[in-house]
């Protein structure tokens, strides 16, 4: 998953530039969630649980 997340990542950046935030940010996301040990639904908020509102 972490190599896959790499090429997309790259692969935008070498075709955007720096306009590629979206694919870094889903990049960052992988990572985090890949490394820290959190689930993702510590982190992500779910808009029909309230309950789950993310990180802040």
């Amino acid at each position: 998953m972490l190599r896959y997340a790499d090429r997309c990542a790259h692969e935008a950046v070498d075709e955007k530039g720096s306009a590629a935030l979206e694919e870094l940010r889903d990049l960052a996301l992988v990572y985090l969630l890949a490394y820290s040990g959190a689930r993702g639904g510590e982190i992500l908020a779910n808009p029909r649980d309230d309950r789950r509102n993310g990180l802040r």
